[in-house]
């Protein structure tokens, strides 16, 4: 073969892939089992236990190696078998199979004289049951797995021929592994008494027990049982650490068998670990390997200060698979090197908040960290020096450019930047190009009616860009609403404001509050509800400057009621910053109107009213999970939704909280001011009657009535429908404004509101609810004409360009008939539900179709509807009724 083929690649490769991962055995059997004599005769002068088996794997090994460039000294006759067994264990390669100790379990048998094998827990509980030595009873690891003891091997050892009073006719003995002849072996009586003896050699032992001398080959029987590496690996190493140097003795698989056992815990005897980093574990590349994809064998701070001892490989390991983020402190501390911050940067492993970004210049001399919000912070960290805060200017503006997602930024803080001259305006058209071409960016551009509309993801805020004006528009603003009807543009938008509150992350401070707060409440409620502590939760938002914007609550379970987990809740909000996730003992009370009005329009929305036995559980309170007695009150006064068939109605009377058994008033409730429980309530029938049609807060001259609740011991009319005194409706003043989810609840109409399409509820759903005089009134005047002696509009309540008009119909209850702008959106409003219609000219084709229009219809209808029960008996009431009219014509 010429000089020329030996030199090519192909026959490099092939020379070590013989050589190294197919070796050839060079060393004859006869030179072979010469080393074997050669070690042995070392391992015997030195103490070094090693079996002839191990030491023909080790010099076999050696063999395949030995042409390996790492390998420096080919010839074996140079080493000590000390320089061998490091060598040879640094690498995978010798297995660590042990040879298998086939002792029986019963090792000597004749003439009544027994021996048992005790290197077995089981054995020894099992053999010497009843007896008074503590390996027989539970305490075997403590003595088998003894550093001080040398790890002995137990044998029971019997003689029947001698009474069993005979303190010797049954004896524990050890046999310790120790070159120290004169110390192997202890000894245990029957009598467990003096303990066990002192440490003796082989006749010491035979003098003791005399009648162990008579068995043949007794020494041999009563041999050492090394403990397997399991027995080190579980019971030895995750106890007691090794000195260092005991361990590089150790088999490759059972070194690393070693560093798993001592998984978080000081590694080593006599050295700290950050020493073995980076002095020890170098040496064996594999074993590197291995602890870089498995990080939390030792502390990431001691990894990541010796991360530059690692390969390139190991490094990118070791970080990708940290446990936890790294605060941002180390930053500025020179625990780290460079190098490995700008690893962990470019992996995402700092513990950064919502609003700060992380990354490296293109030329890797600095970390760049913004800090987002009113105004962008800029801060610079390089190899030497640490600039906490630069000033961003024209002049440091190319760190800020060089952040790779320019469209992550606050669209605000980029049009800020340009005005203010730090960045060019071409800067802004580029990433508003790109949105308009990148499905993943964070800001959505579309083409609205000739204008360009421009939704940031980041903060929730909108714009509208005619030429080079941009102006900032609401989220109502229809030319929005309409971006939103492309599902995949408002799926991401609520997917994100819900993975904040998934996540207990603090609302970043460059997020509008007014559009966070209706993305959340626009997200359907069966995709708010997810686990909170293992409790399953829904998200839900209230305005008001008070208490929570937004909060978790469990969600309803009939064993306890809706109100009984509410004593705390999963929240946001702390003093005046509504942004803050509150945690551990911050966690605040559900104690607002509004946050108590969310839950019964959750209820209400997901269609789930209370039957009577929820209800009872819901009111009644005293204990240490439930609410105080103002929340309770405040929950019937919010009108929570109740099964059609229920007995119990609650009432808020003279600020008691009442609970009319309709059935028999008799057995109604009240709740306790003082305990917060119920407590019984003798109410007569006559009262009952009276109670049941008041309001939740029947006081005073703004006194107003529910709608009647039929079943209280009453045959005929229902209270409260025709010949009755009407019920005078919630009083919203002209100009002033109001919740409108508390005027519709306030109707009756609570339910029925939250059946609107999402994005009309949207509108209506707020605070600001503004009353409108009824004389000379067009569009009150338009519904009187339509309905005619149907019914009449009661109260005009205007929501920015929308109009809910509340109609009081011949039979006293209520309906509303809804215009929502800007898109012209009609809908008719009942107790129970929402309908779309054409124009309010549909408003009486509708309530006749419900059977509302008749004040007749509507009596029989929600009398069935109330009391499902009373149909038999209602059925002959106009039979009755109609052969009497027969009879008397």
């Amino acid at each position: 073969m010429s000089l020329k083929q030996t030199s090519s690649p192909i026959y490099k490769f092939i020379t070590y892939v013989v050589s190294n991962l197919y070796p050839l055995l060079e060393y004859a059997e006869n030179i072979i089992l010469k080393y074997i004599e050669q070690f042995r005769e070392e391992a015997d002068d030195l103490g070094i236990q090693i079996t002839d088996n191990q030491l023909r794997k080790y010099i076999e090994r050696f063999d395949q190696i030995k042409n390996s460039p790492k390998i420096t000294d080919k010839e074996l006759k140079n080493y000590t078998l000390s320089q061998l067994i490091k060598l040879i264990t640094s690498q995978e390669g010798v297995s660590s199979d042990e040879e298998i100790d086939n002792t029986p379990d019963v090792v000597y048998n004749e003439g009544n004289k027994v021996i048992y094998n005790g290197s077995k827990e089981g054995n020894c509980i099992i053999y010497g049951r009843d007896e008074k030595w503590c390996i027989t009873r539970g305490s075997y690891g403590g003595y088998r797995y003894s550093k001080d003891r040398g790890y002995p091997t137990f044998y029971l050892a019997k003689n029947e021929n001698l009474p069993s009073s005979n303190k010797l006719s049954f004896v524990a003995i050890q046999v310790r592994d120790t070159r120290d002849e004169s110390s192997r072996y202890v000894y245990t009586n029957r009598n467990n008494s003096p303990y066990e003896s002192s440490p003796m050699n082989f006749s010491g032992l035979m003098s003791e027990i005399p009648w162990l001398a008579d068995i043949p080959n007794i020494k041999g029987i009563l041999k050492y049982i090394p403990l397997t590496t399991s027995e080190k690996s579980t019971q030895i190493y995750g106890n007691s650490p090794l000195d260092v140097r005991e361990w590089l003795k150790l088999e490759f698989p059972t070194k690393k068998q070693y560093l798993v056992a001592r998984k978080g815990k000081k590694m080593f005897d006599d050295i700290y670990n950050d020493e073995f980093l980076s002095k020890y574990l170098p040496k064996f590349p594999q074993l590197a390997n291995f602890v870089a994809i498995t990080p939390d064998i030792f502390n990431s701070d001691d990894l990541l200060k010796n991360l530059d001892s690692f390969s390139d490989n190991n490094r990118r390991s070791v970080t990708a698979n940290l446990r936890s983020l790294l605060s941002l402190s180390f930053l500025t501390k020179d625990i780290f090197s460079f190098d490995v911050k700008k690893l962990i940067t470019d992996l995402k492993k700092w513990d950064t908040d919502n609003d700060q970004r992380i990354y490296v210049t293109k030329d890797g001399s600095t970390i760049v960290l913004l800090t987002l919000g009113e105004n962008i912070k800029m801060s610079l960290y390089q190899a030497d020096d640490d600039y906490p805060n630069v000033k961003l200017n024209k002049r440091t503006s190319k760190y800020l450019l060089e952040y790779p997602e320019l469209d992550k930024i606050p669209f605000q803080n980029l049009i800020d930047l340009v005005s203010e001259g730090v960045v060019d305006k071409s800067v802004l058209n580029a990433v508003l190009e790109q949105a308009k071409t990148d499905p993943n960016s964070s800001i959505i551009v579309k083409e609205i009616d000739g204008k360009q509309i421009l939704i940031d993801s980041n903060s929730f805020l909108a714009y509208k860009i005619e030429g080079d004006t941009i102006t900032k528009i609401s989220f109502s603003d229809e030319a929005v609403q309409t971006v939103f009807a492309q599902e995949e543009n408002n799926k991401g938008f609520q997917e994100s404001a819900l993975n904040l509150i998934k996540n207990n992350e603090n609302i970043p401070s460059y997020i509008d509050k007014e559009s966070f707060l209706s993305i959340i409440d626009s997200i359907p409620y069966s995709q708010r509800i997810f686990d909170i502590s293992d409790t399953l939760s829904v998200i839900l938002t209230a305005q008001g400057n008070e208490g929570s914007n937004i909060f978790a609550t469990p969600t309803f379970t009939s064993s306890t009621g809706i109100l009984s987990f509410l004593k705390s809740t999963n929240s946001y909000g702390i003093g005046n910053n509504w942004r803050q996730h509150r945690r551990g003992s911050n966690i605040s009370p559900i104690t607002t109107t509004q946050q108590i009005q969310s839950i019964v329009n959750f209820l209400r929305g997901t269609n789930k009213s209370l039957n009577d036995t929820e209800l009872l559980n819901t009111l009644n309170g005293g204990s240490y999970n439930s609410p105080s007695v103002s929340v309770i009150k405040q929950f019937v006064q919010a009108s929570p939704p109740l099964s059609p068939g229920n007995i119990y109605r609650p009432v808020i009377f003279n600020d008691t909280l009442l609970i009319i058994n309709t059935a028999n008033p008799r057995e109604s409730k009240q709740l306790s001011d003082r305990s917060g429980k119920l407590v019984k309530a003798n109410i007569s029938p006559a009262q009952a009657s009276r109670l049941i049609g008041a309001t939740p807060a029947a006081q005073g001259a703004d006194a107003q009535a529910v709608a009647p609740v039929a079943g209280a011991g009453r045959r005929g009319r229902p209270a409260g429908v025709p010949n009755a005194p009407a019920a005078p409706a919630a009083n919203v003043p002209a100009g002033q404004g109001a919740s409108v989810a508390e005027i519709m609840a306030n109707y009756q109409l609570g339910n029925g509101f939250t059946q609107l399409p999402a994005r009309s509820f949207q509108r209506l759903n707020t605070n600001t609810g503004i009353g409108r005089q009824i004389a000379n009134n067009r569009g009150a005047s338009r519904r009187n004409n339509l309905l005619a002696n149907s019914g009449r509009v009661v109260r005009d309540i205007e929501v920015g360009p929308s109009n809910i008009y509340i109609i009081r119909l011949a039979d006293q209850s209520h309906i509303a008939s809804v215009v929502v702008q800007p898109g012209n959106l009609h809908y008719l409003i009942t107790p129970t539900s929402a309908v779309a219609l054409n124009s309010p000219a549909d408003l009486l084709t509708a309530l006749q179709q419900r059977n509302l229009a008749e004040a007749r219809g509507y009596i029989m209808t929600e009398y069935l509807d109330r009391n499902p029960h009373h149909k038999g008996e209602f059925k002959e009431l106009i039979k009755k009724t109609i052969t009497e009219k027969q009879i008397n014509k």
